[in-house]
């Protein structure tokens, strides 16, 4: 009984911070506050009522259209919704009741947000990965202190500094090699300000998994990584004709790999996996 609730609570909050999470993928990337002005139709610009915003019930109720223009609301946003609250139901399944789930859910919330603008922009807001790091790493400790986790403390900050360090390497001084005015130099250095960027709250949220989730997850990120960049080196020779933006000196689209959702990805994955070996 008690777990149904847990996993009834979890689902419920899933769906409301993952229609936030609509809010920060589509505004953050564009410069545009999150708080203010309130959501509105993307087509007509009608603001939209609170009985029109319920998440995913709305979006249901009203056919996937605006109730004002009649016109489609992107699949997406119920998508991003439902998505967020099967993540935290699953992990207030795998962890069982414990006050680390606060964090956990943060920090699980920024790694999906930063996945999904990384596939949209090629680009991850360091805003979004900092905020939520925070937070959720904020909870978590507040939570490994009170309850005397050291462990799991321990293996947060070891996660954050590593996170840390990369961010240094990407970010405050990257190497000469990433500021060659080549094409392929360019695309190595967006993967790498995206690893950077989402490594934080990924870093963070596998250290706090253990060795056995961290080994896990970093696997399952760089395994992803190989595939991703074979298969679109793959697609790249098989052109038949070069991409435009070759030609006007910008980045392929398809060599360009998603990092920061293979991170996202990797990292989830990663603390599932080591929770479920620990145990609860």
């Amino acid at each position: 009984m008690v777990e149904a609730g847990l996993i009834a609570t979890a689902a419920a909050t899933g769906l409301v911070l993952g229609s936030f999470l609509n809010v920060v993928i589509y505004r953050t990337p564009r410069g545009l506050s999150v708080v203010s002005p309130g959501s509105a139709c993307p087509d007509c610009s009608t603001p939209i009522r609170p009985l029109d915003n319920v998440p995913l019930v709305s979006w249901l109720l009203l056919g996937g259209r605006c109730r004002s223009c009649r016109r489609p609301i992107s699949a997406r946003y119920p998508l991003v919704e439902t998505g967020t609250a099967g993540l935290f139901s699953l992990l207030a399944w795998v962890t069982g009741p414990t006050w680390a789930l606060p964090g956990l859910w943060i920090l699980a919330a920024t790694l999906l947000a930063a996945g999904m603008i990384d596939i949209d922009h090629l680009e991850i807001p360091p805003s979004v990965s900092a905020i939520g790091t925070a937070i959720g790493g904020s909870a978590l400790g507040a939570y490994a202190v009170l309850s005397h986790h050291w462990v799991h403390l321990a293996g947060m900050g070891a996660g954050l500094a590593l996170a840390l360090l990369v961010v240094a390497v990407a970010l405050v001084n990257p190497p000469p090699r990433m500021r060659a005015p080549r094409v392929r130099g360019r695309v190595r250095a967006h993967e790498l300000r995206a690893l950077a960027v989402s490594f934080v709250p990924g870093a963070t949220l596998l250290g706090w998994s253990g060795p056995l989730g961290a080994a896990a997850g970093l696997a399952l990120g760089i395994s992803g990584y190989a595939a991703s960049a074979a298969g679109m080196a793959l697609l790249a020779r098989r052109r038949s004709q070069p991409d435009p933006a070759e030609l006007l000196g910008e980045p392929p689209g398809p060599a360009r790999v998603p990092i920061g959702a293979l991170v996202a990805t990797a990292s989830m994955a990663g603390v599932l996996i080591g929770a479920s070996l620990h145990g609860r």
